[in-house]
């Protein structure tokens, strides 16, 4: 994509709680460590943050926040569970009710402060066949190129002061998606499958997003880092909600974009953004 392509925010999704369904929203304060409220909350297990690779359950549980998150307060998020029922986070029967439906028991945890370096360090690491069942690849697929992520991930499970896996934020264009359905006409390529934080509705075609790593933009006040392409793993094929489970969805990402869709970006200027906003090259 090229300067002159015009890019806006055609969506802006909020996750309050690691790998539950998140909020569609219409504006958002960008902080230092992304989307405000972002990733706040999360399940643990044995010292370890869990996510939907290791309890696909959680994509079948939503998460809102009751009020609008302010820098100075950010409220505890509603977690709706299967069937309807719902627990306010820090509620002391939530990691009880989360263990019964994930049939593993584990906490609920807030995001603690960056110097809490024990809080996210790993404990162990990944045997090769591990790693391949987390990214949902099959035998003759190659693993995807992680070499532009930064060294920390190899000691820290999630950047500290963060449930994030590596970066800040991630945007995604509507090319990219209309372009993998294009690939796939037989699966739900949904939005949803893939948890963006900022939909981009662009005159681009193909999956404009993996020619921009290393890139600056501005958005609405904030100016941004874009770093590299997210590389996609089994999250991407479970079923949730409404859509079906569909491990072909990695066949076609593995074949068709080397498993990559989106990109991730770093914060360099805070601010606000909304719906609607414009993206600005800087360089």
């Amino acid at each position: 994509m090229v300067a002159t392509d015009t890019s806006l925010i055609s969506q802006l999704w909020r996750y309050p709680f690691k790998s539950m369904g998140g909020e569609c929203i219409s504006r958002t304060v960008i902080s230092q460590t992304g989307v405000l409220g972002d990733r706040r909350w999360a399940v643990r297990k044995v010292d370890q943050t869990g996510n939907a690779k290791q309890f696909p359950s959680l994509m079948n549980m939503m998460a809102h926040y009751p009020s609008e998150p302010r820098p100075e307060e950010i409220p505890a998020p509603v977690l709706t569970l299967p069937g309807g029922s719902t627990v306010i986070a820090d509620h002391p029967s939530a990691a009880s009710r989360l263990s019964e439906v994930l049939e593993s028991e584990i906490s609920v945890e807030m995001v603690r402060p960056a110097w809490d370096l024990e809080f996210y360090r790993r404990i162990s690491k990944r045997s090769l066949d591990e790693t391949r069942a987390i990214l949902g690849l099959v035998d003759d697929e190659p693993l995807p190129d992680v070499s532009g992520f930064p060294m920390s991930v190899a000691t820290f499970q999630n950047p500290p002061g963060t449930f994030f896996d590596c970066f800040s934020l991630l945007l995604m264009t509507e090319a990219s998606l209309k372009t993998l359905q294009s690939a796939a006409p037989e699966s739900e390529i949904d939005v949803r499958r893939f948890r963006p934080n900022l939909v981009l509705e662009t005159s681009a075609t193909g999956y404009p997003e993996q020619s921009w790593a290393g890139r600056k933009v501005r958005i609405g006040n904030c100016e941004l880092q874009l770093t590299v392409p997210c590389p996609r793993c089994v999250m991407t094929t479970h079923g949730f909600a409404d859509l079906p489970r569909d491990t072909s969805i990695m066949r076609t990402l593995v074949r068709e974009c080397r498993h990559e869709l989106g990109i991730y970006a770093d914060v360099i200027t805070p601010g606000e953004i909304r719906l609607g906003d414009r993206l600005t090259w800087m360089d």
